[in-house]
């Protein structure tokens, strides 16, 4: 038993546990079996090389198959060849008798730690190597500090009846379709966002991104609000009491378009936008400065950059607000392909959004930096490459390889 359980253990613990019977023994607290000393002799004799020369193995000994050999008897325990390796060394011309008797011993013990296997080895002992505990990986919901108001399943469920509503409320001749159309491409978007979260995987995600693309388009190009006065004042160009609702849904648009990759459908969505599109404010926000941003964008995607758009860019670089500044700086680099400029710019402007303007609220979409996901998915269309970010900036950007799309 006492040899079995020693056979199992490496050097620091078996002098351990001999140290701790040696003293039992020396202050007569237990009494072992005849048969128990021997072994305990032997594990002694194994462990402790011999003085002088006799525990020597020259160089010239430690052949390749020796060492091969020692090795596999190390790593294994397989002990029972050890009279296997006395003929190797003597082989190669060792001629230390104290050494090949150890080998060749039927009395020896042989445990890790035996004297002959550490002078054969040498630097060749494999050292058990400490496994580094797993990293628990967290989601980036997670990371970003954020929790879903409701559970995962019934916030998807909300999201099917959003599109429920939306097939069935866009119906040609219904009334009023413009609320439910922008808000169906808001949902398409918020799918994407809980894949990038972590709360996926999410059912027909592909669906989702393609189909509002299309829905998008359809949006911006169908004749669907031909015959609702108020569909026709949010996309009616030509009427002169015009309140267009263009910005939430182009912006949705070229997110899912890039997201997809089809930056052809981006270009067409963008050349809906011209020269005589006024600002608007959004819920009586003034967030001109943003719209000043995505019309820039849209200049550049669309097929002709639209007239005034130079006074516009110099406008915005100027602005007050800080975080479409920094935007802007994060989109020209990219247009520019400058990477190092890119980079600076799109870590500022991240980190910004983080301290100011990220909310945590129901919407899922307000904790993560749509604007920079978007410039980021230009600066990916123009070869740059993703920047190293810290955690939470990281987490922050909605990227293709996030919701599942390489190609």
């Amino acid at each position: 038993m006492l040899t079995g359980s020693l056979l199992s253990q490496d050097l620091p613990q078996i002098v351990k546990v001999l140290n701790s019977v040696c003293t039992m023994i020396s202050l007569r607290r237990v009494s072992l079996p005849e048969t128990v000393m021997p072994q305990l002799r032997g594990l002694v004799d194994d462990l402790l090389p011999p003085e002088g020369d006799d525990a020597l193995v020259d160089a010239g000994c430690r052949t390749p198959a020796a060492v091969d050999l020692a090795q596999s008897i190390y790593q294994e325990r397989d002990f029972q060849r050890m009279p296997e390796l006395a003929e190797l060394l003597e082989e190669a011309g060792c001629s230390n008798r104290t050494v090949l008797d150890h080998c060749r011993s039927s009395d020896s013990v042989h445990i890790r730690g035996c004297w002959v296997l550490d002078e054969v080895l040498g630097e060749f002992i494999a050292k058990p190597v400490r496994k580094a505990p797993k990293r628990r990986v967290r989601k980036r919901h997670q990371i970003l500090g954020r929790e879903l108001h409701e559970t995962r399943e019934k916030t998807l469920e909300l999201l099917a009846q959003d599109e429920a509503k939306y097939r069935e409320r866009t119906k040609p001749g219904r009334p009023n379709q413009q609320f439910r159309r922008e808000l169906y491409l808001d949902s398409c978007v918020a799918c994407a966002v809980l894949e990038h979260l972590g709360y996926g995987p999410i059912e027909n995600l592909a669906s989702w991104l393609d189909g509002g693309v299309t829905a998008a388009l359809d949006y911006f190009f169908g004749d669907w609000w031909e015959d609702d006065e108020e569909d026709a004042i949010a996309l009616d160009k030509s009427r002169p009491d015009r309140e267009l609702q263009w910005n939430g849904a182009l912006m949705s648009g070229l997110l899912l378009a890039g997201l997809t990759g089809h930056w052809d459908d981006a270009a067409k969505l963008c050349s809906w936008v011209d020269s005589s599109i006024q600002l608007e404010h959004r819920f009586e926000l003034d967030d001109y400065e943003y719209q000043w941003l995505h019309l820039c964008i849209a200049s550049e995607l669309r097929p002709e950059p639209l007239e005034g758009i130079d006074e516009m860019l110099e406008a915005l670089r100027q602005c007050r607000p800080k975080h479409p500044r920094m935007l802007c700086a994060a989109w020209e680099a990219a247009v520019a392909k400058d990477q190092k400029a890119f980079d600076k710019a799109l870590k500022e402007s991240v980190h910004n959004f983080l301290n100011v303007h990220a909310q945590n609220v129901p919407n899922m979409c307000f904790w993560v930096a749509l604007d920079e996901s978007l410039i980021w998915l230009l600066a990916e269309r123009n070869n740059l490459e993703f920047p190293a970010l810290p955690e939470k900036m990281d987490a922050a950007i909605v990227r293709r390889q996030t919701v599942g799309r390489t190609n």
